[in-house]
This record gives C-alpha cells, structure tokens and sequence, in this order.
C-alpha cells in the first residue's frame, strides 16, 4: 500500500499532467512554489535590494554626468563647427 502521509503538490507540468511530489506547508512542492518565501528581517530585506547592484556603472548619479558629458561635447563641436565656418 503506498500511502502519502503528505498533501501531493498536484501543479500542472509542462507534459500536461500533474506534479507527483509531495506538497509543503502550502501543498505545493519545492518546484512549484512551496518554499521562498522572500526575506524576512530587516537585515534580509537590506541584503536583497544589493543583489542587483554589480557594477555601478548605471546609477542615476552616472547617468547624469554622462548626459551632462554628452551635451558639453556636442556644445563644443557645434562650437569648432561655427569656428571653422568662419575662417
């Protein structure tokens, strides 16, 4: 006799049937969304928003002087243009 003492997670797979694992707390499995919960703590939570962060070549700070650095150097071509106009 083969008997679940668990609630099987029973979600939809991509061949159509239905998952055989057994279910968590929340009667999925941990495929299928029975763990993860996110972070908890405060401490967690800070930990998480830094995952994204890798480089810092695109913070807003940057952004902004590069923006800042591309319209000086248009201003001073259109400058050298209106120059050598002139000669």
């Amino acid at each position: 006799m083969n008997v679940h003492i668990e609630p099987i997670c029973g979600a939809k797979r991509r061949d159509g049937n239905s998952c055989q694992n057994p279910g968590l707390a929340n009667g999925r499995c941990h495929q299928h969304g029975g763990t993860a919960t996110g972070p908890r703590t405060t401490q967690g939570r800070a930990n998480s928003r830094l995952g994204p962060l890798k480089h810092g070549l695109m913070t807003k700070e940057t952004i902004r002087q590069m923006r800042l650095a591309s319209q000086m150097l248009r201003e001073s071509n259109d400058f050298l243009r209106a120059l050598a106009k002139g000669n």
